[in-house]
């Protein structure tokens, strides 16, 4: 008798673990709350609001390769890497790195048009690696990428892809795991969250209370985006513009919108201030990008969600972890799982599929 497994979040992880469990036979079921899938990656109205991607990590190459989806890339030339203080195009690069406590750590002088970046750490060991200075991004956006991967994965025979379908409960015992959705109620054999400690806790009949102290170091910080309409004819492809702000990481500039990032991990009050009054953003972006009203504004309260871990604590969680994979039945993924950003999504949904089946 085929096996089901049901996945919580249709986001990078959620899709890769399903597409390789289904490679392996299992029937896997995806409940996502959001009308699309594909995660805070997909792109809305053509600009990407979720993270940003460089040219895409191994695991989301081998993932990409699997399902015969060959992205777009151009060469992007990053030989001016030296002194930011000279340009004013993509410090906002540097700004991410001060998010991570890393401005130090690289400087950018140079005007490229980039999908974007994976994470800090990446961008540091990607421009130091390529020492021919020349890098491979993807053309278009990240997000339209991610929503190829989900229809692929969707269309598959042993994949049911549940959009607009929010988790109410769970049940689990020894034997099996029951998902009460808004379309009833449903039976598995086994449940892979993908979805961090804050979304799935009140789900579970116990709370998951067996691990509450690892769930406790865990912290979340709220994200936004605030899209502008553009009158901009200078645009010739993506390109990514800095903000001097505690809470502003930067903006993407694509198709006549500005993505900008609001993060809140450094000033609550400010993060509140600018998605509460969006229209602000319209007087602080500069003039030759002709930003003229806000086209829409979004919030996740539980987008960036990760460890609280030091040198002290890490070998503690990643053995705690390792305890808790299949508890009740229940396996632990996610992009939280491994230090955030697309790749460890990828990852992490690669791992569970091959190690706990």
């Amino acid at each position: 008798m085929t096996k089901r497994v049901a996945i919580l979040g249709a986001g990078p992880s959620g899709l890769t673990c399903a597409y390789y469990l289904a490679k392996k036979g299992y029937e896997v079921c995806l409940f996502e709350k959001r009308t699309i899938a594909g995660g805070q990656v997909v792109d809305h109205k053509g600009v990407d609001v979720g993270a940003l991607d460089y040219f895409p990590h191994r695991d989301c190459q081998r993932l990409f390769a699997d399902l015969e989806i060959t992205p777009v890339v151009e060469e992007v030339d990053a030989r001016r890497a030296y002194n930011p203080n000279k340009s004013k195009y993509c410090m906002n690069l540097r700004n991410k790195l001060d998010l991570f406590g890393m401005g130090g750590l690289i400087y950018l002088n140079t005007r490229a048009y980039f999908s974007g970046i994976y994470s800090a750490i990446d961008y540091v060991f990607l421009t130091r690696q390529h020492s021919q200075r020349v890098i491979k991004v993807i053309q278009g956006t990240y997000g339209a990428l991610w929503e190829k991967v989900a229809e692929k994965i969707g269309a598959m025979k042993n994949v049911d892809l549940k959009l607009s379908s929010p988790v109410k409960k769970i049940l689990r015992n020894p034997e099996e795991v029951v998902v009460e959705w808004a379309g009833g109620q449903d039976t598995f054999d086994y449940l892979v969250t993908t979805v961090g400690p804050d979304a799935f806790q009140p789900l579970f009949d116990d709370s998951d209370e067996k691990h509450r102290r690892l769930w406790n170091f865990t912290t979340s910080h709220p994200i936004g985006t605030i899209v502008l309409n553009l009158d901009y004819p200078g645009y010739q492809g993506t390109e990514v513009l800095a903000f001097r702000d505690k809470v502003l990481a930067g903006a993407l500039i694509n198709q006549g919108k500005a993505a900008i990032y609001v993060i809140s991990n450094r000033d609550e009050k400010r993060f509140n201030e600018l998605l509460n009054e969006p229209a602000e953003m319209v007087a602080l972006m500069p003039k030759e990008y002709g930003a003229r009203s806000v086209d829409a504004v979004y919030r996740w309260n539980e987008y960036f969600t990760h460890f609280k871990s030091s040198i002290f604590t890490s070998p503690w969680v990643w053995w705690k972890m390792r305890q808790a994979q299949g508890y009740k039945r229940t396996y632990y993924g996610g992009a939280w799982t491994r230090g955030g950003g697309v790749a460890s999504a990828v990852a992490s949904g690669y791992h569970i599929a091959h190690r706990y089946f």
